[in-house]
């Protein structure tokens, strides 16, 4: 953050804060939903299987290699 700041580009402090606390409040609160309802297995499957989806799309996308 301070690295774009140096370059002239300041962070928009209250944009950043609404979209944060707005995920997040969100975020937990579906959590705690699903948490509540799903068996713990299939739980950490999908969040091995989405973050494994992230890696290979960055893999193939992404990344200039």
């Amino acid at each position: 953050m301070l690295s774009y700041a140096y370059l002239g580009y300041p962070p928009d402090v209250i944009n950043g804060l609404s979209m944060g606390l707005g995920g997040g409040m969100i975020g937990i609160y579906l959590g705690t939903i699903t948490q509540r309802r799903l068996p713990e297995r299939h739980i950490k499957l999908t969040v091995a299987a989405a973050t494994a989806a992230m890696g290979i799309y960055t893999i193939l996308r992404v990344s200039r290699i």
